[in-house]
């Protein structure tokens, strides 16, 4: 029931419609007749196009066959005040991580895209392991971890908890909290 509501909205479909339909059944305690539609997944709600997916694919992995030294004009994080998009960046086989965040992204692949090419211009090695959300709240002091990235899925469970260890490294005082769940 709940998935055909989420679908009516979902799709910007006539809303003030299904609040009337609502409200007459509720009104007459009749019950409500939800038609049966296909489960949805997560393709299905996905809002980059497959374009921007592709794009995202190419920036995936690359680089050189640099020793995973970063130079001093890239740090390990990059996030900002308020709800952004993140990814984490894996540098050569897993000598260092990287967390981008950007509130102003539109997708994930504007938030890796600076450091991506950063990283190709120094001839690092690298791969995009994955995103998902981060909520830094820097006047309470807290950071939540979460969801997923459509253009850098997850190769397997999502790995927050590497994000977080970032974090922590380099907001000491700060509380941090994963979860996998949410967009």
């Amino acid at each position: 029931k709940l998935q055909f509501l989420y679908l009516i909205v979902s799709r910007r479909q006539n809303a003030h419609t299904l609040f009337r339909y609502v409200s007459s059944r509720i009104a007459r305690a009749a019950p409500l007749r939800w038609p049966r539609t296909a489960p949805i997944s997560r393709a299905s709600m996905a809002t980059t196009t497959p374009e921007e997916r592709a794009e995202a694919a190419r920036m995936r992995g690359g680089g050189g066959a640099g020793a995973g030294v970063l130079p001093a004009d890239i740090p390990p994080l990059d996030i900002q005040p308020g709800t952004q998009k993140y990814v984490l960046i894996e540098i050569s086989g897993g000598a260092a991580y990287l967390v981008r965040g950007n509130p102003r992204a539109e997708y994930h692949k504007d938030a890796a895209g600076p450091t991506v090419r950063q990283l190709q211009a120094a001839g690092i090695q690298y791969e995009v392991m994955g995103g998902g959300r981060i909520r830094y709240d820097s006047a309470e002091g807290t950071v939540l971890i979460y969801g997923f990235s459509y253009g850098f899925p997850w190769d397997g469970a999502p790995r927050h908890d590497l994000a977080a260890d970032v974090v922590q490294q380099h907001l000491p005082g700060v509380s941090v909290e994963t979860s996998d769940e949410g967009y």
